[in-house]
């Protein structure tokens, strides 16, 4: 029942993205209508927050366990996961409820979409006893074929209503969902013989990744001496600062994970571990060509970085548009608005109709001064609180 319910529930979002393209000898729907029909939908989206039942459980684990033991942890749930991947209930569990979506909106004439999304076929008979179905796909040169699929492999498009469904299919549905749950059973007999639940792989990695963040943090908000020795002070600028707060992060990762002293500078001493070494000789590399860029970049200086105009220089570059603008041929009475999309400053430039027939010198003209009058227009507005719109 509890599979069952949450495969229900995902039937409207993955209907939301449902809809399939027309082949091009169906019936196009009516644009106007369709577009509506989209509008009205995306407008049914809402935000919405949820309770993660983890979070006090991986914070627990942070505050419990070191980084080193967190990551060994890990390391152990991944080696025990692999060891029993052929008893993993995942794909059997999606399956499942892919099942369970398709059959509950499958009807004979309806449309369906391969899992691949490359094939859009008609439901033409359903095997409720076998949990199969039959669709006719055909080819835009009007020839047909009919493939034989399991109601996991399809997803009925075009957003259709739920149907009322048989008491074999029902059957049917009930054996699938035993299935899936004798190989739940079976997953975790394999886990707890090792100490673990589902889950726990999971919520081990994001206790060490919440551990790792917070080593970041600290030596950020505290960086000691070795770390300004290594890298050098924060830089100020958005380019420098992202790079010194990656390599700052990687060298944090690899110090709570490895369980480096806060006596010990850097990444620590070299591990004895043939696949250990090689992670942190890569890792050293990393450091030494970050610390070798931050060093010999150009640091951004009050001249090379993004200026104000004084007023004098606006008035001055506007009054040499101006002489630019009065160089295009005539209009024959019409003329050119250059405004921006719904008049908020800031959005993009859009070219308002032409009033009045231009010739071909004038369109040439626009062509090859559209940016001096892109720059008119934005200079106008730093100038004036409602700028008036430029015309030619």
């Amino acid at each position: 029942a509890r599979l069952y319910a949450t495969a229900r529930q995902e039937v409207e979002l993955v209907e939301r993205h449902g809809r399939g393209i027309p082949l091009p000898s169906e019936a196009v729907p009516d644009a106007t209508a369709d577009l509506v029909a989209r509008f009205h939908r995306s407008g049914r989206k809402q935000f919405a927050t949820a309770i993660d039942p983890d979070a006090a459980v991986v914070a627990g684990l942070a505050d419990r366990y070191t980084g080193q033991q967190l990551a060994g942890r890990v390391a152990r749930a991944v080696a025990v996961a692999r060891s029993g991947s052929d008893l993993d209930p995942t794909d059997i569990f999606d399956r499942y409820e892919r099942a369970v979506v398709f059959r509950n909106h499958a009807e004979i004439g309806r449309r369906v979409r391969t899992g691949d999304r490359g094939n859009v076929g008609i439901i033409d008979a359903l095997d409720d006893g076998n949990g199969t179905v039959a669709i006719v796909i055909t080819s835009p040169d009007g020839r047909s074929v009919t493939r034989r699929f399991d109601w996991d492999q399809l997803l009925v498009i075009d957003e259709p209503s739920p149907v009322l469904i048989s008491r074999e299919a029902t059957r049917c549905l009930e054996a699938f969902a035993g299935r899936a749950a004798e190989a739940e059973t079976v997953w975790r007999q394999h886990l707890a013989r090792h100490g673990l639940e589902p889950g726990d792989q999971g919520r081990y990695q994001r206790a060490l990744d919440l551990a790792i963040d917070r080593a970041a943090q600290a030596l950020i908000a505290g960086p000691p001496a070795w770390l300004d020795d290594m890298l050098g002070t924060r830089p100020t600028d958005p380019s420098g600062a992202t790079t010194w707060d990656d390599i700052v992060h990687q060298i944090a990762a690899w110090r709570t994970a490895d369980g480096v002293s806060t006596h010990q500078a850097g990444l620590g001493n070299a591990p004895t571990t043939v696949v250990e070494y090689e992670q942190w000789s890569h890792l050293s590399s990393d450091v030494v060509g970050a610390q070798a860029w931050l060093t010999v970049r150009p640091d951004p200086t009050p001249e090379t970085a993004h200026r104000q105009l004084s007023p004098e220089e606006i008035a001055a570059r506007l009054a040499e548009l101006a002489e630019i603008v009065a160089t295009a041929p005539s209009a024959d009475g019409g003329s050119l608005a250059v405004g921006t999309a719904g008049g908020e400053p800031g959005a993009d430039l859009a070219v308002l109709p032409l009033v009045a027939a231009s010739s071909d010198a004038r369109t040439k003209w626009i062509l090859e001064h559209w940016p001096n009058l892109v720059e008119q227009h934005q200079l106008g507005q730093l100038t004036q609180p409602e700028p008036s719109l430029p015309t030619l």
